[in-house]
């Protein structure tokens, strides 16, 4: 009886070929909070707004942290920063009690950065809002993605061999 060959082939994967995303676009942004205190009666607050919600919450270091986004489909700086103003000022005693006594209260821009750079700008009045409920605006860029580029279409005519 002859014996088979149990050899293993191995076939190193394809590279694929990348480019980075051209755009530079907004993504986002979120209302970060993060303080000495348990922030739970400012998440529930905020998440009966029905105007944001929450996307984290934890207890790291003896800080408790929470982070919001707004519930609504928004890819404008201002018009999320108004809302966010808005639902802080309109907050009950007790959560406006802990916000004020935060120990960081953030408006966070997110950025993805391209090759292509953008302009963005924050009106003077939105800036005063965000002072107004004592917030720091903080803007984060993510570095350019890569992304895979598509194969070359193979000939599928039936009958082609080259």
């Amino acid at each position: 009886m002859a014996r088979q060959s149990r050899a293993k082939v191995q076939i190193a994967p394809a590279r694929l070929k990348t480019t980075i995303e051209e755009t530079t676009h907004f993504l986002n942004v979120d209302l970060e909070v993060k303080s000495r205190s348990n922030l739970q009666p400012l998440i529930d607050s905020i998440n009966e707004s029905k105007l944001a919600h929450e996307l984290s919450s934890f207890c790291f270091g003896g800080l408790y942290h929470a982070g919001f986004e707004v519930s609504s489909y928004v890819k404008k700086i201002d018009p999320i920063i108004r809302i966010f103003a808005r639902i802080i000022g309109e907050l009950p005693p007790e959560p406006r009690r802990l916000w004020d006594r935060a120990v960081r209260r953030d408006l966070n821009i997110g950025i993805q950065s391209g090759l292509k750079g953008e302009t963005y700008s924050i009106d003077a009045d939105i800036v005063a809002l965000a002072a107004k409920i004592n917030a720091q605006i903080v803007i984060t860029l993510y570095g350019a993605k890569r992304k895979a580029l598509k194969p070359p279409r193979s000939d599928r005519r039936l009958g082609s061999f080259s």
